[in-house]
């Protein structure tokens, strides 16, 4: 399968263990040095970066811009900000069966509603939902938070399975909530992915629901600027 002239690659890197993934990669690499065509599909952009050096942008399979890689990302982000900050109510580009919808993205601190979020500090993700066609009730609820990087990785989940917390929805309108107790993130800004099923059936998946934004506080309470190379910041201490 791999001797064709041109070798097209759409999301393999998205499954698999990080072995078979770097064996992909390095496969990759060398069949492009080679000099095959290799046409990679990826919403990672740090794959991108390492593996190519032309960029197409597609958007809802219609061309938008072929470029740079560095060129194409920029675009790609700025197309995602703008997408963010649409109504959730009316976006269509959503995957499930409709019976409950994400209406709204909000982020708390010190009680109160807040545009930026100093990480080190409480965190509230707050999302607002509503109940579709006609239903009043909907049982054993299941959400899911994903927070991505600025290359479109995906960092960290939320999620109210691993913290057994399924829930009954029985409001038209409601609100849930998630407690971030000390939010280790450096500055920057993340998108959010929004995930809801009720017994395991996807109601609403959205893809870039929101962006927060996040400034750099004083996580270590050292009063001195951190320098991170990643994304995370871990409470930790040194031992003479």
């Amino acid at each position: 399968h791999l001797e064709s002239e041109i070798l097209l690659v759409d999301e393999v890197l998205a499954v698999g263990d990080a072995e078979f993934q770097k064996k992909c990669l390095g496969k990759m690499d060398s069949l492009a040095k080679s000099g095959r065509t290799v046409i990679f599909v990826s919403h990672n952009m740090d794959q991108i970066k390492k593996l190519c050096t032309k960029s197409i942008f597609l958007e809802s399979g219609k061309f938008i811009q072929l470029g740079p890689v560095e060129d194409i990302i920029k675009t790609y982000f700025s197309n995602i900000y703008k997408i963010s900050k649409k109504s959730l109510a009316n976006r269509k580009d959503r995957k499930g069966n409709g019976e409950v919808r994400f209406s709204s993205v909000k982020y708390f601190q010190e009680n109160k509603e807040v545009s930026r979020v100093l990480n080190g500090k409480e965190t509230i993700i707050e999302v607002e939902y509503m109940l579709m066609n006609g239903i009043e009730k909907l049982n054993n609820i299941d959400i899911t938070i994903a927070i991505n990087n600025s290359s479109g990785q995906q960092i960290t989940l939320l999620s109210s399975i691993s913290t057994n917390n399924s829930v009954t929805l029985s409001k038209k309108r409601g609100k849930i909530r998630v407690v971030i107790f000390k939010l280790p993130l450096v500055g920057g800004d993340y998108s959010i992915t929004l995930f809801m099923e009720s017994n395991k059936n996807i109601c609403d998946w959205i893809q870039n629901s929101s962006t927060m934004k996040v400034v750099g506080g004083n996580f270590f309470k050292s009063g001195v600027e951190h320098r991170s190379q990643g994304d995370i910041l871990m409470s930790h201490s040194f031992i003479y």
